[in-house]
């Protein structure tokens, strides 16, 4: 080794980890204030995405809800922007 340092000592200098220097608190967020504050994983960040996305759970949960009492589900939406309207 023309070093001088010993294969076992490891080279000091600055940690990639920063050093912590009060206590780590974690705080538990009620899915409200998680979705509040974070509403780009939930979908609504945009609002032609935030009505997909609710569009989506509605008929979701409709398809689960059938599914769990054994019948067939019927479901109609209805959307309209001011004078027109969509049937899907």
């Amino acid at each position: 080794m023309g070093s001088g340092e010993s294969p076992e000592e490891p080279k000091k200098g600055r940690s990639k980890t920063p050093k912590k220097t009060k206590k780590s608190v974690l705080k538990q967020k009620s899915p409200v204030e998680f979705f509040v504050e974070n509403k780009n994983i939930a979908g609504f960040d945009k609002p032609g995405k935030s009505l997909c996305t609710t569009v989506r759970e509605l008929v979701e949960n409709s398809l689960d809800s059938a599914e769990s009492i054994s019948e067939l589900p019927i479901i109609a939406i209805t959307m309209s922007n001011g004078k027109e309207k969509l049937f899907l």
